[in-house]
């Protein structure tokens, strides 16, 4: 059961890079996206903004011909356009399937 008010959504578009070497299987990502939040506030943290934009860092390492495990260090935030700007950093954690 949820409360009024605790869900929301918060999408996000857009390139990253992948560098890499030769044939080795393992893969430097980073990228930054514009962010949309379908509310301002979540929880006890307001973001100043509906608009904010992600930036991330991380690792792939291609596991097999089809399977991927990775790493994503990011950051969001409204960049200082708006206040307050508290940002919030995540891990993330990833197994893909690649086609």
């Amino acid at each position: 059961m949820t409360r009024r008010g605790d869900n929301g959504f918060v999408g996000t578009l857009g390139p990253s890079l992948l560098l890499g070497y030769k044939s080795w299987p393992l893969f430097l990502d980073v990228g930054i996206s514009p962010t949309v939040l379908s509310r301002q506030q979540f929880g006890d943290r307001f973001f100043g903004s509906p608009f904010q934009l992600t930036s991330h860092g991380g690792l792939r390492w291609d596991i097999g011909r089809h399977w991927s495990l990775g790493y994503r260090f990011q950051h969001m935030s409204n960049a200082g356009t708006a206040s307050p700007n508290p940002g919030l950093n995540m891990h993330s954690f990833g197994l893909s399937w690649r086609f």
